[in-house]
């Protein structure tokens, strides 16, 4: 992407171009490697990664995030260029490659599709929309000075597309610094940001950087309380939500917090304050604090003023898990959530190089995705807007239980007997598609691309 030369003069970006450095072998079968990071200053970890391609074509496999929110993935050379979408079920972020090598996926590669194609990314990304250079250049020019005038501190000769990066180098703490200073500001979270941006076409809305106060400020003693170790409160770790939405992560092995999308260190632990009603612990990290609280039955909470504010519960661990008998085009669960225990198909999609088959449920909050190699299933991702399965995906287990039926030319089948998926995100629990039936119609088609450059070798 010859996206740098204009805004060189703002600390940016250099005129070079990060493709310049990464490998871009095509393989004997045309297929390249695209790879790079999904972060928000935190980590997508065991985000869904997908690719749009040229001819309703994407990744050759499936593709999902480590807890590094590094992926990797190969899509075939002439179907670039590629819209990209790294999915939690959280958040939602997009970016665009036009080429092999290594491409980023952050709310800034979002904001920069936003403000082209005026429209909310999620939305731009089911419609394969070219993107020219010239819009790309203009778009990271435009972030990048917003950026420089309100004291981020931007890394030099970085490339917002394609220069690689790492969770917690100085790229990754200023996209710390902007998520802290949108959940402060009158935005209060991402998605108000977003939405100016596709109405204005411009990132004028971007909030300044927040000054950050020492950290030798921040201490139990300065609240006169008592200190103990990580190690006593391993109990309060996990993730905590709020109507649904995860705003807080405790992992006590690494002293590590994540805190409204914001990574910080844990430096001390305050308490126990014992309560009429409860037990609470106060972490003191290098970006603030965050009041732990057990109460008297054993639910877990967490709350603070920092981190632009949040308050949030602990998931119960020992909720009792919901069954479900299957049908035609309909699946049944064992071991499932009380809040998605079965799955009735009202539609469905295919996809070709790969052979991908998507259901969806009727208000398509909830999907199946099917990917077929050599006539015989790869791999299952089963997701709604809160939890996510699969097998066959990368380190997860293979598949079985499942087979695919094309005796009938007007449609395939797929029977379940007893598929084991394993947790990617919303629950350490597996799940078990005991039984059921999902067909799709060979007469389905995907609907045509649009608005792009379909038989053109270059946007």
């Amino acid at each position: 992407m010859a996206i740098c030369t204009a805004i060189s003069t703002v600390g940016l970006t250099a005129c070079h171009n990060d493709h310049d450095s990464v490998p871009t072998t095509t393989n004997t079968n045309g297929m390249v490697t695209l790879s790079g990071t999904a972060a928000t200053g935190a980590a997508l970890k065991n985000a869904s990664v997908t690719a749009s391609c040229k001819n309703n074509s994407g990744f050759s496999t499936p593709v999902s995030t480590n807890d590094k929110g590094q992926w990797t993935g190969q899509v075939l050379a002439t179907n670039l260029p590629c819209a990209l979408q790294a999915k939690t079920a959280d958040l939602a972020l997009h970016s665009y490659a036009t080429a092999a090598g290594n491409v980023n996926i952050t709310p800034l590669t979002d904001l920069s599709i936003a403000m082209i194609s005026r429209k909310n990314p999620a939305d731009w990304f089911k419609q394969y929309q070219v993107l020219l250079e010239s819009q790309l250049k203009a778009a990271t020019d435009e972030i990048a000075k917003q950026l420089a005038s309100k004291n981020y501190v931007l890394p030099e000769e970085f490339n917002l597309f394609n220069s690689t990066f790492a969770i917690g180098d100085a790229f990754d703490k200023m996209l710390d610094a902007l998520m802290a200073a949108i959940t402060s500001s009158s935005l209060k979270n991402y998605n108000a940001l977003l939405n100016q941006v596709v109405a204005t076409g411009s990132t004028a809305s971007i909030p300044a950087a927040m000054p950050t106060p020492p950290n030798n400020t921040r201490s139990c003693a300065s609240r006169k309380l008592p200190v103990t170790t990580l190690n006593s409160i391993t109990d309060y770790s996990g993730v905590y939500k709020n109507k649904g939405t995860t705003v807080f992560n405790l992992d006590t092995a690494t002293a590590q917090i994540i805190a409204s999308g914001n990574t910080a260190m844990v430096t001390e632990v305050c308490g126990p304050n014992v309560l009429n009603n409860g037990t609470n612990h106060v972490l003191v990290t290098d970006k603030g604090y965050v009041t732990l609280f057990k109460d008297n039955n054993g639910k877990y909470s967490a709350e603070t003023s920092d981190f632009g504010g949040f308050y949030g519960e602990k998931a119960a661990a020992n909720s009792t898990p919901c069954e479900s008998n299957g049908a035609d085009d309909k699946l049944g669960f064992k071991n499932a959530p009380q809040d998605f225990c079965s799955f009735s198909k009202a539609s469905s999609v295919a996809i070709s190089s790969p052979d991908i088959y998507t259901f969806f449920n009727a208000d398509k909050t909830q999907n199946i995705k099917i990917t077929v190699e050599n006539k015989a299933v790869k791999s299952v991702q089963l997701e709604d807007n809160t939890y996510a399965w699969a097998c066959g995906v990368g380190s997860y287990a293979a598949c079985s239980g499942i087979t695919f039926d094309q005796r009938n030319a007007s449609f395939v089948q797929f029977p379940f007997n007893n598929v084991v998926l394993t947790p990617v995100y919303g629950t350490q629990q597996p799940i078990t598609i005991k039984n059921g039936l999902l067909i799709h119609s060979n007469s389905t088609t995907t609907p045509p691309v649009t608005g792009s450059c379909v038989g053109n070798t270059s946007p």
